[in-house]
């Protein structure tokens, strides 16, 4: 009998042992669960997606307007999910202002090596958020204004740019033929960037950058598809995907390259004591930074930073402001009205021979809201290039989590009813007051804001206004097709128009 008793007793004690396991177990599950409902209930809300893809197969060429529709139903600040990576829409100034400027050190990270052939882990449009981002930017911005970016003494050479693309168009007129002015743009705003960073003008004077641009101008075949790869990875090695990824791959070091003899050149010719350019100042930098105890690399001062650094800025100088010239002519040359009001005011300030100047841009409300209308209806990224969270944080409330992709949504924000009624509505008056002043309206942020706003703003500013100025002092633009043109533009790089033609008058 004793020892049956100590066979239950043992019995019962293995089994309270078990029990207790158990519910622990049940518990901690429980708990698991229950943590995570609660987590996901402060995540922000958003459409359902499907398995695996989530709401990749829902957007189209036009997911600027997908998204828009999205933050009107589910708030400012949208959850997707696009494959396994979590994917945030900002749809109000509100939620942009708090991420990307009062919350900056936790929404201005970077994808990394993830878009083919314009990605990587250096230059500054992709360089991840830090110490190095904060000191690229800061050089980048100080020696580009040395060599007068934003100011008065760059105008003369804008000027000069000018004069060339009107000389273009003066040839086209004489053939008597529907022209396309885009890709002459394009050159005149690759032009001054040139300028500034190599010394000279490489889309006139190097075939293979001429290339260059007419590919991100019309971009690439595989462009769609290649989108799709930075978030199923694993697509690269599988074709028609690892087309795309080859194409992409094959650009980029041509480019590189490209680059690369620009700076050996400039290696070879360049006198420290008087630097040419952007590329000799950062070489300047790099010698100096190399005596510095944290080391040329540490600061982001080598070879390959140079390289990528020469590119975004080539790009990024080259690609927003000519686009935004495009719609501009399109959008004047489908309403004369208001292409002959903008004209009138040009020829009050400066008549028909003196060259425009940023000095009289305050006499000049009507085009400085002509180009303000453009950049509201047709921003420049109308989805802004993808912030990363660096760690987990929240935004109006919403838990956003660590790694995931933060955008700002600047179409869906500038074309929002409530803040601009009929937004499809080309109409330059709503940025100007009841006195015919100009007005810069609190809901336009083209350019985005925060840590990683557009640097050569100014620079485009600028070009924008002359030459606009100069275009519409001298012509009217008549649109030269059919009315039923897609006036949504397509995205590859940036919101382009498609290709148009125009027939000009000079006046």
């Amino acid at each position: 009998m004793e020892e049956e008793a100590t066979t239950q007793g043992l019995f019962f004690h293995y089994a309270n042992i078990q029990s207790a396991i158990l519910f622990v177990i049940v518990l901690g599950l429980y708990w698991l669960l229950f943590k995570k409902d609660d987590n996901s209930a402060t995540l922000p809300p958003g459409p359902k997606g499907w398995p695996l893809l989530g709401n990749l197969p829902t957007l189209s060429f036009h997911s600027e307007r997908e998204m828009m529709a999205w933050n009107k139903e589910y708030g400012p600040v949208c959850r997707l999910k696009m494959g396994n990576i979590e994917f945030i829409i900002l749809g109000s100034v509100e939620a942009v202002q708090e991420a990307f400027v009062k919350k900056s050190d936790i929404f201005s990270g970077r994808i990394q090596d993830t878009v083919p052939g314009i990605s990587g882990t250096h230059g500054i449009i992709f360089l991840d958020y830090g110490n190095q981002l904060k000191e690229q930017r800061r050089f980048g911005l100080a020696t580009l204004k040395e060599f007068g970016m934003g100011r008065r003494s760059i105008e003369s050479s804008m000027l000069e740019k000018c004069s060339e693309l009107c000389e273009q168009i003066d040839l086209e007129i004489e053939k008597g033929n529907p022209f396309s002015i885009d890709f002459m743009v394009y050159q005149t705003v690759s032009s001054v960037i040139s300028k500034l960073v190599f010394n000279e003008n490489l889309a006139r004077e190097n075939k293979e950058f001429r290339d260059f641009l007419h590919l991100i101008m019309t971009g690439s075949k595989y462009s769609a598809i290649n989108g799709i790869t930075v978030f199923f990875p694993p697509l690269k090695k599988i074709p028609p995907f690892s087309w795309g990824q080859r194409e992409s791959e094959v650009h980029e070091q041509n480019h590189q390259r490209l680059f690369q003899q620009e700076i050996d050149e400039h290696k070879a010719t360049r006198d420290p004591k008087e630097p040419r350019d952007f590329i000799d100042c950062f070489l300047n930098e790099m010698d100096i930074a190399g005596k510095s105890p944290k080391g040329a690399d540490a600061l982001g001062y080598h070879d390959k930073q140079l390289k990528f650094l020469a590119r975004d800025f080539f790009l990024a100088g080259s690609e927003t402001t000519s686009s935004t010239i495009c719609w501009v002519v399109l959008y004047l040359s489908r309403n004369q009205e208001i292409q002959t009001e903008m004209h009138k005011e040009i020829i009050d300030v400066f008549g028909h021979a003196k060259q425009p100047s940023t000095d009289f841009a305050d006499k000049m409300p009507y085009t400085k809201a002509v180009i303000q209308e453009i950049l509201r209806m047709r921003p420049p990224a109308p989805i802004a290039i993808p912030h990363r969270a660096i760690r987990e944080g929240t935004i109006m409330g919403y838990r956003i989590p660590k790694d995931a992709m933060v955008v700002a949504n600047i179409f869906g924000i500038q074309n929002n009813e409530e803040t601009w009624p009929d937004p499809e509505k080309f109409d330059p008056c709503r940025h100007l007051d009841a006195d015919g002043k100009f007005v810069k309206m609190p809901g336009m942020i083209p350019f985005s804001i925060g840590a990683r706003q557009c640097l050569g703003m100014q620079l485009a500013n600028m070009e924008l206004h002359l030459i606009v100025a100069s275009l519409f002092q001298r012509y009217q633009f008549q649109f030269a097709g059919d009315n039923d043109i897609d006036m949504r533009g397509r995205n590859i790089f940036s919101l382009r128009p498609y290709p148009f033609k125009v027939t000009a008058v000079k006046l």
